[in-house]
């Protein structure tokens, strides 16, 4: 029998991905690669590059001995021999279930786009494999008629081909670490250097000012409200980077809405700079120490 081959292209994953790619790439370009935050934003497009090539189709195979799959470029693949096989069958899945490699309440889910998929149930396995495809009808009659054929012949026997597992959970693991990672990193305090002729802030949305750009400085009880997040993350009271405020306009932050007070920067382009540290003393000490550096 001549190997036939099914392949659906997945519209979902790349677009979603490439947005994702795009808005990264032009993110690190703007920051340039010299900047901590730029070199974040290029491991973010190489990750979503991956993510992309690695869910942009899935290739369903079938020959007489076996029936095997793989995602995209093959980071993702199995292979299944017939004989192990009691049946194939398409089904529809849930929108619950989602798309991509999913656990399932009795086996595992691959699938890109859509939501009719095959199932496949094995002989001394209570797991089943769904498989996503939008050719679950054809590639379901022609397992099944092998099936058949060989459930004739042959006594089943069990013969897989498991070596993708760890390829599958390792890259699983590597991508879910890099999001955590990034994730840690946004939400740790960032640092506050005073420096001979700078206030430096680092993290990923870091800032260098100038002290002869500061015009006024002075500190706050209470934040003015935070309308909209311009370029910035906001996650447990943690404000970084670029946000518009009610009655302020544009302004740079860097700080824990929970611990007043806030110092605020006004610097001779109108633009305003919010910072503060985790203790309301240590706010206090920076205070003085950054207006002694602007007296100077």
């Amino acid at each position: 029998m001549e190997t036939k081959k099914f392949t659906q292209f997945g519209l979902l994953p790349v677009i979603i991905f490439g947005i994702l790619l795009t808005l990264f790439s032009f993110k690190s370009y703007y920051l340039g690669f010299d900047d901590t935050s730029g070199r974040i934003y290029v491991g973010l497009s190489a990750l979503m590059l991956v993510c992309a090539l690695a869910f942009y189709r899935i290739v369903i195979e079938v020959d007489e001995n076996q029936i095997s799959f793989k995602l995209g470029i093959g980071l993702f693949k199995r292979t299944y021999q017939i004989n192990d096989l009691t049946s194939c069958t398409p089904v529809r899945c849930s929108l619950l279930n989602g798309f991509g490699i999913r656990r399932i309440a009795n086996g595992w889910l691959y699938n890109i786009s859509g939501l009719d998929a095959i199932e496949l149930r094995f002989e001394d396995k209570r797991n089943i494999i769904r498989i996503g495809t939008n050719k679950s009808d054809e590639i379901a009659s022609l397992v099944s008629s092998l099936i058949k054929q060989t459930q004739d012949t042959n006594e089943s026997s069990q013969i897989e081909y498991p070596s993708f597992i760890n390829w599958e959970k390792w890259i699983s693991l590597f991508i879910v670490a890099l999001f955590g990672m990034f994730f840690l990193y946004i939400i740790k305090n960032d640092k506050i250097t005073i420096n001979k002729n700078t206030l430096d802030i680092s993290g990923v949305y870091s800032k260098s000012i100038d002290y002869s750009q500061i015009i006024k400085i002075d500190t706050i009880s209470t934040m003015p409200e935070l309308e909209i997040r311009t370029d910035g993350s906001f996650f447990m009271n943690q404000a970084k980077g670029y946000f518009r405020l009610k009655d302020v306009g544009g302004a740079y932050l860097n700080l824990n809405l929970k611990y007043p007070p806030f110092i605020r920067l006004v610097l001779k382009n109108d633009n305003y700079i919010f910072i503060n540290l985790s203790e309301s003393k240590e706010t206090t000490e920076l205070f003085k120490k950054i207006e002694t550096r602007i007296l100077k």
